[in-house]
């Protein structure tokens, strides 16, 4: 299921302004509309999914040994990978029906933690109670639904959350035969472990065997992907007053420590300051430049040493902002007493730099996104932006879109909201620059970097009387034009219209 044809669905209903939404996750996800429909919210959820998701196996009642460590199951997971994995020649990839146990400990692990969406909702929107996000006059509540799913395929996975007056109502569907890919890497290591396995029996027997943990973290980085898709893995959201956040990150801070919401582990009588997405947002700041850490996921094998090696997809990409936008860099300095951090930034040519306040609203509107390529984002990693476009000259809009799809290239997910017309034209050359063979593209500035249509989704919330709310409907590419159809040609009309009245009053006026 990890190609083109797979559809990751998020649909909601009477969610904050939002009256009706459906709406399929793509590697570029764009959120046009007017201000007050709802854009920020969908963007804000799709961030708290994937802190939810994400951290799925942080949880240790995935392969819990209290449950799992036992003969009778170790045996059923080194039968099925000889059963599965075991020939002469392994493919390139191959699909396999999981173990009954494995499928089983899935839907344990979403059942016992299925209430954390609800605190998750509660702690990323900064809310006591997630009710407060049902859309007024909503009779039924709110629905939260995410799907993932291919065509032709009865395999699904289904989260779906219904938020009541009262308390939510959670349920999860994972089907009876939960099929996974495998590649030819993953297959050699499966069968590998499942001898060492089955060796053990003859030396120590069946209860004398170790719990195979690195079989079982194999099998976990290859299940929650393929259930999970993007959510699987992590999120980075830059608020639309990042700016003003950049430049007072330090008198807020402990802000951020006594009273961001924080799930599960605050009385609900005390309401938060901040929401938890500029909580993070004002974490990661002081993150920045810290020293390597192991980036851990819980049981699963994704804890590595973050070397600059493993990140130069992301360094060569924020170094091209830094000199096709920014016309220098942008640094961390920490202070030698307490290791602090303060922004800077030094313009080419420059041996002095400057305090980021003191620079233009330009380059501190841009200055995030070069630090979390910097320090933060890996590969598969989804950044959200909410309007990219703030205090950027329209032909900077245009640079920087660009460099967003590159950002999708490199296999970083992007989520935006904007209300600029110079970005939407900017991703509609880029998707119909890809028709043309690369040869073609050569001398066209905005055909690179080209973009597939599967890899870009706009999304138009538009306002409703009935149902009263925003309705959320996919913006379709003009065969004609070439461009996305959004609202912003009704403004240009009115305005053109009001000018030619305006002209011939004038004229009039004159004659008299």
């Amino acid at each position: 299921m990890n190609d083109s044809s797979v559809k990751d669905t998020l649909e909601v209903t009477n969610f904050g302004p939002i009256a009706r939404a459906r709406i399929d996750l793509r590697p570029f996800t764009v959120f046009v509309g007017p201000s007050n429909t709802g854009k920020s919210y969908l963007a804000m959820l799709v961030y708290a999914l994937h802190r939810y998701f994400s951290s799925a196996s942080a949880d240790m009642g995935f392969w819990h040994p209290d449950r799992v460590n036992s003969p009778q199951t170790i045996d059923a997971l080194a039968a099925w990978v000889q059963q599965e994995l075991t020939q002469e020649g392994y493919p390139a990839h191959k699909r396999v029906v999981l173990p009954n146990v494995m499928t089983n400990e899935v839907r344990n692990i979403f059942d016992l933690r299925s209430n954390q969406l609800n605190d998750e909702l509660c702690r990323c929107f900064g809310l006591d109670r997630a009710n407060t996000l049902i859309r007024k006059r909503a009779r039924d509540g709110a629905c939260i639904a995410f799907r993932r799913y291919a065509p032709n395929d009865p395999a699904r996975f289904e989260h779906e959350v219904v938020i009541k007056a009262q308390e939510p109502k959670i349920s999860i569907t994972i089907p009876e035969e939960l099929r996974i890919n495998i590649n030819k890497g993953s297959m050699e290591t499966l069968w590998s472990m499942a001898k060492n396995i089955i060796s053990s029996t003859s030396s120590r027997g069946k209860e004398g065997r170790d719990f195979p943990w690195g079989l079982i973290n194999i099998l976990n980085d290859l299940v929650l992907p393929e259930l999970l898709g993007p959510f699987d893995h992590p999120a980075f959201y830059l608020p639309a007053d990042r700016t003003g956040l950049m430049h007072a990150h330090s008198t807020v801070v402990s802000a951020l420590i006594g009273s961001a919401p924080m799930a599960g582990l605050r009385p609900a009588a005390r309401p938060p300051v901040l929401s938890g997405v500029l909580a993070d947002f004002l974490q990661q700041l002081i993150e920045f430049d810290s020293p390597p850490t192991w980036r851990t996921r819980g049981w699963r094998t994704r804890a590595r040493w973050e070397r600059p090696a493993t990140r130069r997809f992301v360094i060569n990409l924020d170094k091209q902002i830094e000199k096709n936008i920014l016309g220098g860099s942008v640094f961390v300095d920490r202070s030698t007493m307490v290791g602090y951090p303060h922004f800077l930034y030094r313009p080419q040519g420059w041996k002095d730099a400057l305090p980021l306040i003191h620079a233009s609203s330009m380059v501190s509107e841009i200055a995030p996104v070069v630090l979390y390529l910097r320090h933060m984002i890996w590969r598969n990693d989804t950044l959200i932006i909410e309007e990219p476009e703030a205090h950027l000259h329209p032909a900077m809009q245009v640079k920087f879109t660009r460099q967003l799809a590159a950002l999708v290239h490199a296999g970083v997910r992007v989520v935006i909201t904007t209300h600029s017309e110079w970005v939407l034209e900017t991703l509609a050359n880029l998707v119909q620059a890809s028709k043309l063979p690369e040869e073609q593209r050569k001398g066209i500035e905005s055909a690179d970097p080209a973009l597939r249509p599967d890899q870009v989704g706009a999304w138009l919330f538009k306002r409703k009387m009935r149902p009263r709310g925003s309705v959320v409907e996919e913006i379709k590419m003009d065969e004609e034009s070439g461009l996305f159809a959004t609202d912003y040609d009704d403004v240009s009309l009115e305005l053109y219209n009001d000018g030619v009245t305006i002209s011939n009053r004038t004229q009039n006026s004159d004659i008299e």
